[in-house]
Protein backbone atom coordinates (compact mmCIF):
# COMPACT_ATOMS: atom_id res chain seq x y z
CA UNK A 1 0.00 0.00 0.00
CA UNK A 2 2.78 2.43 0.88
CA UNK A 3 4.55 1.94 -2.48
CA UNK A 4 1.34 2.63 -4.43
CA UNK A 5 0.82 5.84 -2.42
CA UNK A 6 4.40 6.94 -3.12
CA UNK A 7 4.05 6.05 -6.81
CA UNK A 8 0.77 7.95 -7.05
CA UNK A 9 2.32 10.99 -5.38
CA UNK A 10 5.36 10.85 -7.67
CA UNK A 11 3.17 10.59 -10.77
CA UNK A 12 0.93 13.38 -9.52
CA UNK A 13 3.92 15.62 -8.85
CA UNK A 14 5.28 15.05 -12.35
CA UNK A 15 1.91 15.61 -13.97
CA UNK A 16 1.29 18.71 -11.89
CA UNK A 17 4.62 20.22 -12.87
CA UNK A 18 3.89 19.58 -16.54
CA UNK A 19 0.35 20.96 -16.48
CA UNK A 20 0.46 23.76 -13.89
CA UNK A 21 1.00 26.55 -16.43
CA UNK A 22 -1.77 25.25 -18.70
CA UNK A 23 -4.22 24.93 -15.82
CA UNK A 24 -3.34 28.39 -14.51
CA UNK A 25 -3.99 30.02 -17.91
CA UNK A 26 -7.18 28.06 -18.48
CA UNK A 27 -8.55 28.64 -15.00
CA UNK A 28 -7.96 32.41 -15.26
CA UNK A 29 -10.07 32.58 -18.42
CA UNK A 30 -12.69 30.23 -16.96
CA UNK A 31 -12.98 32.29 -13.79
CA UNK A 32 -13.87 35.35 -15.84
CA UNK A 33 -16.44 33.28 -17.75
CA UNK A 34 -18.01 31.92 -14.54
CA UNK A 35 -18.75 35.45 -13.40
CA UNK A 36 -17.06 35.10 -10.02
CA UNK A 37 -17.25 38.52 -8.43
CA UNK A 38 -15.11 39.90 -5.65
CA UNK A 39 -16.52 39.85 -2.12
CA UNK A 40 -19.82 38.31 -3.16
CA UNK A 41 -21.61 35.23 -1.99
CA UNK A 42 -21.98 32.35 -4.40
CA UNK A 43 -25.64 32.29 -5.36
CA UNK A 44 -27.73 29.13 -5.63
CA UNK A 45 -27.67 29.53 -9.44
CA UNK A 46 -23.87 29.78 -9.44
CA UNK A 47 -23.64 26.76 -7.15
CA UNK A 48 -25.92 24.79 -9.48
CA UNK A 49 -23.59 25.79 -12.37
CA UNK A 50 -20.67 24.47 -10.32
CA UNK A 51 -22.49 21.19 -9.65
CA UNK A 52 -23.38 20.80 -13.33
CA UNK A 53 -19.73 21.31 -14.32
CA UNK A 54 -18.58 18.96 -11.55
CA UNK A 55 -21.02 16.25 -12.63
CA UNK A 56 -19.96 16.62 -16.28
CA UNK A 57 -16.25 16.46 -15.37
CA UNK A 58 -15.94 19.80 -17.15
CA UNK A 59 -12.49 21.38 -16.60
CA UNK A 60 -14.32 24.73 -16.44
CA UNK A 61 -15.19 23.76 -12.85
CA UNK A 62 -11.76 25.28 -12.09
CA UNK A 63 -13.34 28.70 -12.42
CA UNK A 64 -14.97 28.16 -9.05
CA UNK A 65 -11.70 27.31 -7.27
CA UNK A 66 -9.28 29.80 -5.72
CA UNK A 67 -5.68 29.14 -6.81
CA UNK A 68 -4.82 27.93 -3.31
CA UNK A 69 -7.96 25.84 -2.74
CA UNK A 70 -7.66 22.98 -0.25
CA UNK A 71 -9.87 19.93 -0.64
CA UNK A 72 -9.86 18.46 2.85
CA UNK A 73 -9.60 14.80 1.93
CA UNK A 74 -7.08 12.32 3.32
CA UNK A 75 -4.50 13.34 2.28
CA UNK A 76 -5.58 16.92 1.54
CA UNK A 77 -5.37 18.21 -2.02
CA UNK A 78 -3.76 21.63 -2.46
CA UNK A 79 -4.29 23.91 -5.44
CA UNK A 80 -6.46 23.84 -8.53
CA UNK A 81 -4.14 21.58 -10.55
CA UNK A 82 -3.98 18.90 -7.84
CA UNK A 83 -7.76 18.90 -7.33
CA UNK A 84 -8.41 18.62 -11.08
CA UNK A 85 -5.83 15.87 -11.52
CA UNK A 86 -7.31 13.87 -8.66
CA UNK A 87 -10.82 14.22 -10.13
CA UNK A 88 -9.52 13.10 -13.52
CA UNK A 89 -7.81 10.05 -12.02
CA UNK A 90 -10.87 9.08 -10.00
CA UNK A 91 -13.19 9.55 -12.97
CA UNK A 92 -11.25 6.85 -14.85
CA UNK A 93 -12.72 4.38 -12.32
CA UNK A 94 -15.76 5.97 -10.71
CA UNK A 95 -18.29 8.38 -12.19
CA UNK A 96 -19.87 10.40 -9.42
CA UNK A 97 -22.86 12.68 -9.65
CA UNK A 98 -24.34 14.88 -6.99
CA UNK A 99 -27.77 16.41 -6.58
CA UNK A 100 -28.24 19.37 -4.25
CA UNK A 101 -31.00 18.87 -1.68
CA UNK A 102 -30.32 21.84 0.62
CA UNK A 103 -28.22 24.95 0.12
CA UNK A 104 -27.36 27.86 2.42
CA UNK A 105 -24.76 30.56 1.87
CA UNK A 106 -23.36 33.87 2.93
CA UNK A 107 -20.41 35.88 1.62
CA UNK A 108 -17.93 33.59 3.44
CA UNK A 109 -19.31 30.10 2.95
CA UNK A 110 -21.65 27.68 1.25
CA UNK A 111 -23.11 24.63 2.97
CA UNK A 112 -24.91 22.01 0.93
CA UNK A 113 -26.52 18.69 1.63
CA UNK A 114 -26.32 16.45 -1.41
CA UNK A 115 -27.34 13.05 -2.65
CA UNK A 116 -24.39 11.41 -4.36
CA UNK A 117 -24.08 8.38 -6.57
CA UNK A 118 -20.74 6.73 -7.30
CA UNK A 119 -20.87 4.31 -10.24
CA UNK A 120 -17.79 2.14 -10.78
CA UNK A 121 -17.02 2.01 -14.53
CA UNK A 122 -13.73 0.10 -14.26
CA UNK A 123 -12.47 -2.24 -11.54
CA UNK A 124 -10.75 -0.18 -8.88
CA UNK A 125 -8.20 -2.37 -7.10
CA UNK A 126 -7.20 -1.81 -3.50
CA UNK A 127 -4.81 1.14 -3.77
CA UNK A 128 -4.50 4.74 -2.63
CA UNK A 129 -7.48 5.84 -4.75
CA UNK A 130 -9.79 3.08 -3.49
CA UNK A 131 -8.85 4.13 0.03
CA UNK A 132 -11.55 6.78 -0.38
CA UNK A 133 -14.08 3.99 -0.27
CA UNK A 134 -12.23 1.73 2.17
CA UNK A 135 -12.13 -1.17 -0.25
CA UNK A 136 -11.56 -2.33 -3.80
CA UNK A 137 -14.59 -1.72 -6.01
CA UNK A 138 -15.84 -3.76 -8.97
CA UNK A 139 -17.11 -2.44 -12.29
CA UNK A 140 -20.89 -2.03 -12.21
CA UNK A 141 -21.12 -1.51 -8.45
CA UNK A 142 -22.93 1.58 -7.19
CA UNK A 143 -22.69 3.51 -3.92
CA UNK A 144 -25.38 6.02 -2.95
CA UNK A 145 -25.03 8.37 -0.03
CA UNK A 146 -26.29 11.58 1.47
CA UNK A 147 -23.71 14.00 2.77
CA UNK A 148 -22.95 17.58 3.65
CA UNK A 149 -20.13 19.77 2.40
CA UNK A 150 -18.87 23.11 3.65
CA UNK A 151 -17.19 25.40 1.13
CA UNK A 152 -15.11 28.40 2.19
CA UNK A 153 -15.68 31.41 -0.08
CA UNK A 154 -13.49 34.42 -0.80
CA UNK A 155 -13.68 36.70 -3.81
CA UNK A 156 -16.49 34.60 -5.29
CA UNK A 157 -14.45 31.37 -5.32
CA UNK A 158 -14.09 28.30 -3.14
CA UNK A 159 -11.03 28.42 -0.88
CA UNK A 160 -11.64 25.06 0.77
CA UNK A 161 -14.02 22.13 0.48
CA UNK A 162 -14.69 20.21 3.69
CA UNK A 163 -16.78 17.04 3.44
CA UNK A 164 -18.54 15.61 6.47
CA UNK A 165 -19.07 11.88 7.00
CA UNK A 166 -21.96 10.79 4.78
CA UNK A 167 -24.89 8.50 5.45
CA UNK A 168 -24.68 5.45 3.20
CA UNK A 169 -28.02 4.79 1.52
CA UNK A 170 -26.80 1.94 -0.69
CA UNK A 171 -23.44 0.30 -0.15
CA UNK A 172 -21.40 -0.89 -3.12
CA UNK A 173 -23.31 -3.66 -4.78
Amino acid sequence: MRNSVQTRRTLMSQALAASAATVALASTAQRAEAGATKDKAITRDQFEQYVARYNAADPAVAAFYADDIVMETAPPLHGVAEVLLFRQELRAYVVDTIHVEHYVADEHSVAAQCLAEFRCVRDLPLNAMSGLFGRAVRKGHVLKQRGAMLYGVANGQFTFIRPFPPIVLQDWG
